[in-house]
């Protein structure tokens, strides 16, 4: 099974807490944007709470991913070496 996977080491840039919550931070903010620029009235605070939502629940999403593919990589090599 081929995935992203093979290139994540520990000095991986996705690891670095910093990336995690700048790309956590990225689509809440185009979302925000967008909801300031185009929408009104109740759509733009339903989109600028859609925003906030994202914005705090999307880097921990992020580190947590990190954290299972991390631990699944770890069993992996675990498995290899004692076949």
């Amino acid at each position: 099974m081929w995935s992203l996977t093979l290139c994540m080491t520990d000095d991986h840039p996705l690891y670095d807490r910093r990336v995690q919550v700048l790309i956590g931070l990225l689509g809440p903010t185009v979302i925000g944007i967008f909801g300031i620029v185009v929408f009104d009235g109740i759509v733009r605070w339903s989109a600028l709470g859609i925003a906030v939502v994202g914005a705090i629940v999307m880097p921990y999403a992020l580190r947590v991913a990190l954290e299972n593919t991390k631990q699944r990589m770890a069993e992996d090599d675990e498995d290899n070496v004692s076949t």
